[in-house]
């Protein structure tokens, strides 16, 4: 049974650092692989830092979006207790206003009636006055008449 692989070469026989040329074939191709792996491991370890660093900016910007939704809630909730301050304000106002109306639109119909009240005690006086003055003319032209 013969071999299929061919003999080695002199050359290549000759041991280099007292290794086989297989072996140290092997020894460098080992060697270019770790060489590989640890870059490999370098660009894993960096890839993963910058993982990290993203990780922790996209963790302070939730935090910051959340109090910045935190503050805006809070003045949402001021604007509210503002706006519900006002709307009863507001309210008051105008039930000011409508009193103000009323009694605007009272006094004045008290003030009507009273005018009304003093023209008619006038009329009446002024009548009174007339008719008297009425009677005393007739009674001068009847006892005036009756001399003559």
């Amino acid at each position: 049974m013969s071999d299929p692989t061919p003999a080695p070469s002199k050359e290549e026989a000759s041991p280099a650092n007292g290794l086989p040329t297989e072996l140290r074939e092997v020894g460098e191709a080992a060697s270019k692989m770790n060489a590989r792996i640890e870059s490999f491991a370098k660009e894993l370890n960096a890839s993963e830092a910058k993982a990290r660093e993203a990780e922790l900016a996209a963790r302070e910007s939730e935090l910051k979006a959340l109090a910045i939704a935190r503050d805006a809630v809070s003045q949402a909730r001021n604007y509210e207790t503002e706006a519900e301050k006002a709307r009863a304000e507001a309210a008051t106002a105008d039930e000011r206003v409508e009193a103000a109306k009323t009694a605007a639109a009272r006094e004045t119909a008290e003030a009507r009636e009273e005018i009304k009240a003093k023209a008619r005690e006038t009329l009446r006086k002024l009548s009174t006055e007339a008719r008297e003055k009425i009677e005393a003319s007739q009674k001068a032209r009847q006892g005036g008449g009756r001399s003559t």
